[in-house]
Formats: structure tokens, sequence, C-alpha cells
């Protein structure tokens, strides 16, 4: 080696404490972790039991927000929009999630009471149909226009909340139906979107949400027209699902059994049995519920729309399929569930003059 390099002091790198490691015994002190934060256990308090939950969302109807009476005064008188939210529950949603008689009562008795965000979108919908509000604002669809605008306004504000209702949610819907109705896709699409998640958000899809122990007769409407804005917002996603525009919220995902009939809805009335879509949980654990021999009109509703979706995404879809006649083909499948599915239904939702003239009567032929 040269006498150079052997003259340069050798370089020590690390401190000699570094490399000696010190294990403390069982019950030694550990002095060195006192500056440590004590851990301390998160509050609880904020969590709400399952049951409360429920209680929030089927219990009391909505609490007006301070800015509902500045709102309210843009609005027609009571009676023509009583008149409105009437021509809308008889000719366009015979079948749907508003409780007739009581909602027109509310209004009636403290309108203040109910969602104008939901009033308003409900006239979006149906003011065209409505004589006196055809007449204020000089046409059918003029009157359609400004409560659909209304409506819009007051969008915005409904979604960043500290607690989602039901109303909103309905009113998100009616909302997107009626800018769909006049032609306005993207707008309609998003809101559609915040009505599903918000319906997400409340657990309107799970069965438990709805079992209520001992529940009032309000109580099981509220709970009631809840299902039911739950399965409207599915069929509706069945309906315009297709190869742009996927499926939101999957039958799979859905352990919700269908509606009731009107009667029971009316009058706050638990049905003996409910039916079941196919696809879902409870039709998978027990296929009967699907042919449920008590079924409503609605729940066949519903079960219609499912095999239409199928149907549909069926004839658009590009991937390739197989021969339609051979037996285990898809075309096969689904038509022999139909059949099975037709040759089930009870009496009175089989066609007949008889039974049209009963459904027309009552207003549910769906016209």
């Amino acid at each position: 080696m040269p006498e150079s390099e052997s003259s340069n002091p050798a370089v020590k790198r690390r401190a000699p404490i570094a490399c000696r490691r010190t294990f403390l015994e069982r019950g030694q002190p550990d002095h060195d972790r006192d500056f440590r934060h004590p851990r301390v256990r998160a509050d609880k308090s904020g969590r709400r039991e399952p049951v409360k939950a429920r209680r929030d969302i089927l219990d009391a109807p909505v609490k007006p927000s301070n800015k509902s009476a500045s709102e309210w005064d843009r609005l027609p008188p009571l009676p023509e929009i009583i008149d409105g939210v009437n021509r809308f529950t008889r000719h366009y949603f015979q079948l749907g999630f508003i409780p007739k008689e009581q909602f027109s009562r509310r209004l009636l008795q403290d309108h203040q009471s109910v969602s104008v965000f939901l009033v308003v979108s409900i006239l979006s919908i149906s003011a065209r149909l409505s004589p006196p509000l055809s007449t204020r604002y000089g046409s059918g669809m003029k009157a359609a226009e400004f409560f659909m605008e209304r409506a819009a306004a007051i969008a915005p504000s409904e979604i960043f909340v500290s607690k989602y209702t039901l109303e909103s949610c309905q009113a998100f819907y009616l909302l997107s139906i009626a800018q769909q109705g006049s032609g306005i896709r993207n707008e309609s699409h998003m809101n559609m979107g915040i009505a599903l998640r918000m319906a997400s958000a409340l657990r309107l899809h799970l069965e438990e949400t709805y079992d209520i122990a001992n529940p009032t007769p309000d109580t099981v409407i509220r709970g009631e027209s809840a299902r039911r804005t739950l399965w409207m917002l599915h069929s509706q996603d069945q309906l315009h699902s297709g190869p742009h525009s996927p499926i939101s919220l999957s039958a799979s995902d859905i352990t919700a059994l269908l509606p009731c009939n009107e009667n029971d809805f009316a009058l706050g009335r638990e049905p003996p049995s409910r039916a079941a879509l196919e696809g879902s949980p409870p039709s998978i654990s027990n296929p009967a519920l699907i042919c449920d021999p008590n079924r409503s009109l609605f729940a066949s509703l519903i079960q219609a729309h499912g095999f239409w979706g199928v149907i549909t995404r069926r004839a658009v879809s590009f991937t390739r399929s197989s021969y339609p006649w051979e037996p285990e083909s898809k075309f096969a499948t689904v038509s022999r569930k139909l059949d099975v599915w037709e040759n089930s239904l009870p009496p009175n939702h089989r066609w007949s003059e008889v039974t049209f003239g009963e459904h027309k009567a009552a207003a549910q032929d769906l016209e």
C-alpha cells in the first residue's frame, strides 16, 4: 500500500453509541415515550343506531327550511297548486309514491310543512294538464316551463346538505322526468343520478329500512312512499339503460320487496305478503315471491319494466349473440321466464273490458 494512503486517518462514519441496541426487560419503565400524546377513544355519540336512522327517514314529514316561505310566495294560489297535484296523481303517476289523499290534505291544512321543491317538481310535469295553471301562464307548456325553472333553481341548494330527505330524492326524480320530456337530456341524466345516490344514502334499497316496530298508519304510508320511490327509480334506470348509460342500481343490490296495492297504501296498512323482483336477493332465496298471487298491480308493473329493460338492452347490445332458436340462448331463456310470469299474473292484472273499466274508475288504468 502506498505511504500517502496509509498516513490518512480512518474516518469514523457513526458514533459507537448508535450501534448499541438496548431492549428493555418486561416491566421496565419506558420514559422515552412519555412525550407522546395519550390515546383518546373516539366519541361514538354521533353514530346513529339503525333503528334511529330508520325512524328519521320514515317517521316525520319534511321540515321546511327558512327559504321555503319566500319560494311559496312565488307560486300561484293554493287551489291552483292542488289542482295541478291532483291531475298529476290521477293522469300521470296513477301508481306512484305520492299518497293522494294525505298529500292534498297536508297542502290544505299546512302547505308550509310540504317541501316546495317537491311541489314545483310535480307541477313541472302536470301544470300543462291543469286549465287554471295553463290560463295563468298563457299555455300548458309555459306553465310547465315556469315550474321546471323554479325546481332547477332550487335544486343546487338541496344537494350539499347535512341530511338528505325523502322529499328531495323524489323531487330530483320528478325534475329529471320533466327535463327528459323537454329534451334537456344531460341535466335530466344528472338529476336522475342524484336521486339514485340519495336513495342509496337513505338506504331505500334495503328491506330492513322499512322494518319499524309498532308503526302508526302515517309511518306505514311514509314507508310505502319511500319503497315506491326506490322502485320507480329502479324502473326508470332499467327503461333508459343501454350501452352508453349502464344500470346504476342492479336488482342484485336490492333487498327491498315490491310495493303493496293502492288501498293498503292509502290506509296505511301492511299487506299480508309482498312480491319480489327476479334477480333480487329475496327472489333468489325464495323464487315463489316472484309469482306471489297477492302481488299488487304496481308490483306487476315493476316486474314488466324489469323484463322490458332486459329485452331492450339485449336488442341494442353489440356483443356476439347465440342463435335464438337454441334452447339455452338468452332469447329462449327470457322467453320462457316471460311465459311463466304472464301465466302467473293475478286475474285482475290481465286484460279484459271489465277489468279495464274497474281500473279506469279507480284511476289505475295506466293511461
